[in-house]
């Protein structure tokens, strides 16, 4: 029993690492891609 209170636990934490790491990397990508289109048009 307490393995699943440990999981319960942990797995919004996770989620919630996940969800900012992902955040993080979509908004160098969409500088990234900024850039890109710039250069592009230019």
């Amino acid at each position: 029993m307490h393995g699943n209170l440990d999981k319960k636990q942990t797995y919004p934490l996770i989620s919630n690492v996940v969800y900012i790491v992902f955040k993080e990397k979509s908004k160098k990508y969409n500088n990234l891609y900024i850039c890109l289109t710039r250069v592009l048009t230019l």
